[in-house]
């Protein structure tokens, strides 16, 4: 069998190099969805007081942005990839849900005035 090196030099099987990595990658704890329990909860209002919020994408991932409507189902606004930027005109309390790219929830967010969000 081939051996690896490890980080400190010492020769390794390939397995307890997969595994390492493996345990260093489980070490630093998968995303935390924040917010996310609000899914199914959260609805969009009436509301008369325009808002903008501009979504930074700051994660290095893809994400989309989708909007809460009045049913409490997510509406698809925009597709991010890392570094892009995108400005939704809306209104106070309506909530909104960043999502990776299988759409699986990363974070609601729910704005009461404009602001810029920076996803992480």
């Amino acid at each position: 069998m081939k051996r690896a090196k490890s980080i400190a030099g010492r020769a390794c099987a390939p397995s307890v190099v997969v595994l390492s990595l493996a345990a260093s990658l489980m070490a630093a704890g998968p995303v935390q969805a924040k917010n996310c329990h609000l899914l199914g909860q959260v609805r969009a209002s009436e509301s008369e007081q325009p808002i903008t919020i501009t979504f930074v994408n700051s994660s290095g991932m893809f994400r989309h942005i989708d909007w809460i409507d009045f049913d409490g189902n997510p509406e698809q606004r925009a597709s991010l990839n890392p570094g892009q930027t995108h400005v939704q005109q809306t209104t106070s309390g309506s909530p909104w849900m960043v999502s990776d790219g299988p759409g699986n929830c990363v974070d609601i967010f729910m704005p009461k005035k404009s602001r810029t969000i920076n996803l992480r």
